[in-house]
């Protein structure tokens, strides 16, 4: 609706008042003032309901995209080409050298390198790349006769579009598939139809593992990728090649002389197709593969994976990995098969190499998985890590933590024992009550020798005794012996625990050397005592007499 009405007085009633100051005021003026006041504020409220709900908050779908400023619209200020000497402020936009830039600090423009030292500004957006290649684009139903490195070539009577690339060593480059499938033609004098390339490896280089290689849309760490078109061995010397992946010569692909291999030549074109995976009876089997080898002493890595946490503030995580497994019905047919994550499968056919515990690695033992903190770095400016394993829900359980198959440990610890979890002594198995509140533990220790331990003993009527004693603790749950030597009889009194028992109250049981009444220790709730006295309630000892008194309570 249109603006309210806006108010405009009729009658100055001062100025009635002063004409007439004995009349009645006219109640037709004070009608018509009122009148004028309500349609204003009617008008003013049925506004205000366009926009505002009854709980006070803006009302759905009032705002729209033509009510915000231009900083509110795209969340900074509308972008200009960079000037000196001119006073920026925070939330402002530049364009500068085909690049888009944000205002972080308020300042005065000199040079734009300078400023950018000093942190004034922040890369949006580089658009230098796409300048040079975008340039470059060339279309026909043929590669041009003289490329260059960068340069795109739309095949018009395919609808592919190629990019050409020429090795770090130089040319002669190659043409390389960039979208759909395409078919792998020969470029003629424009260089070689490749769906492969090869680039630097950038982070760690071993051996003639020192490239990233590309195979169509996937990644492959090691050497060469590309092949001469020829039958295996490839003269290339692509990864496949060089670690027998490939069937040739009676090889089984894993490269081990004689056999049969599933994994041969046509997996190569197969993983071309980044939408395939390698069927084998009627499966798909394969969707990524990366594979190396350890060459020169030098040790090789088929796949590496980095990330980096560095957000200043908020809750962002990061993941170096991360991967999903789901099991699902088709319709009425239920999927009855195993469902796995991820499978890590070893193999060891050198020699027997077992033997390794927490105090020794075995040279050149096979491992299934090792897990490590701190990335081989200085541990200075490092923290512990939280934890090397963590299993939690998200939102459904586990039916088992970890599951030991039958016969998946071999019997290779000492004595023949198969050790499914090996740690030092002093490392704990522990259960928790509650955030922080340690419900009980186990160690090596609990299973160790007993510790011995000095009571001391108390008596009356001239009594003199020493004692001696020892102790074994499984949680909160202590195990104790103790044997009194009388050095001149009397009444005994109390003998020392180990540790002090919890709320519950206790007893000891025993006897003495020179008869068979039993004796009891009565440990009181909460104490660090127990009350020795015979099944009568005597406490008397002569000099000849030893008492020996065992048994477990609970400890705080």
């Amino acid at each position: 609706m249109p603006q309210p009405t806006p108010y405009d007085r009729i009658t100055n009633f001062q100025n009635e008042q002063a004409l007439a100051p004995t009349a009645p005021h006219p109640a037709p003026m004070f009608d018509a003032e009122y009148n004028a006041i309500k349609i204003t504020i009617d008008e003013i409220l049925q506004n205000l309901a366009l926009i505002q709900r009854d709980d006070g908050q803006l009302a759905n779908d009032s705002v729209g995209l033509d009510q915000l400023r231009e900083e509110v619209q795209i969340g900074f200020n509308a972008p200009a080409p960079w000037v000196t000497d001119h006073d920026y402020v925070h939330g402002d936009s530049v364009f500068n050298d085909n690049a888009f830039w944000f205002c972080l600090v308020d300042h005065k423009s000199g040079v734009f390198a300078t400023d950018l030292a000093a942190g004034y500004w922040s890369l949006i957006a580089d658009f230098n790349e796409a300048v040079t290649i975008g340039a470059k684009m060339y279309v026909s139903d043929g590669p041009p006769p003289l490329p260059t490195h960068g340069q795109q070539w739309f095949e018009s009577d395919t609808g592919n579009t190629y990019l050409y690339y020429v090795d770090a060593g130089g040319p002669p480059g190659q043409w390389v598939h960039i979208n759909g499938t395409g078919h792998g033609t020969d470029g003629g004098t424009g260089g070689t139809v490749a769906t492969s390339v090869n680039v630097p490896f950038t982070t760690e280089s071993f051996g003639t593992a020192a490239n990233i290689s590309r195979l169509g849309s996937r990644t492959f760490s090691g050497a060469a990728t590309v092949n001469d078109g020829g039958p295996a061995p490839f003269t290339n010397l692509d990864w496949y090649s060089q670690l027998n992946l490939v069937h040739y010569n009676g090889g089984d692909g894993i490269g081990i002389p004689g056999g049969s291999s599933d994994l041969n030549y046509a997996t190569v074109a197969v993983l071309t197709d980044h939408n395939s995976a390698v069927t084998i009876g009627g499966a798909p089997q394969v969707g990524f593969l990366t594979a190396t080898q350890s060459i020169g002493g030098h040790p090789g890595r088929a796949l590496e994976n980095f990330a980096i946490n560095n957000a200043p503030s908020g809750n962002h995580s990061v993941w170096a990995g991360y991967t999903e497994a789901h099991r699902v019905s088709v319709g009425a047919t239920t999927n009855i098969g195993n469902t796995y994550c991820f499978e890590i499968e070893v193999r060891n056919s050198v020699d027997l190499r077992v033997g390794s515990d927490p105090y020794q690695d075995v040279n050149g033992g096979t491992y299934g998985l090792l897990l490590c903190a701190g990335c081989g770095l200085s541990p200075t400016g490092q923290f512990d890590a939280t934890a090397a394993i963590s299993i939690g829900s998200n939102p459904t359980h586990w039916g088992t933590g970890l599951l030991f198959k039958t016969g998946s440990i071999g019997a290779h610890g000492p004595g023949g024992t198969r050790p499914a979890i090996a740690m030092p002594a002093d490392h704990d198995v522990q259960w928790y009550a509650s955030a922080g509140v340690l419900a009980g533990s186990i160690n090596g220790a609990t299973f160790g020798a007993w510790t011995a331990y000095t009571p001391t003993v108390t008596g009356t009527g001239g009594f003199v005794g020493t004692a001696t004693g020892r102790y074994k603790k499984f949680g909160k749950t202590v195990h104790v012996s103790i044997a009194i030597n009388v050095t001149t009889g009397g009444q005994v009194s109390t003998v020392t625990l180990p540790i002090q028992a919890a709320a519950m109250a206790g007893s000891l049981v025993g006897r003495v050397n020179t008869n068979a009444f039993m004796w009891l220790g009565h440990i009181n709730a909460s104490s660090l005592t127990a009350i020795a006295a015979r099944y009568d309630a005597d406490q008397t000892m002569t000099s000849t007499q030893n008492l020996t008194l065992s048994g477990a309570y609970e400890c705080i």
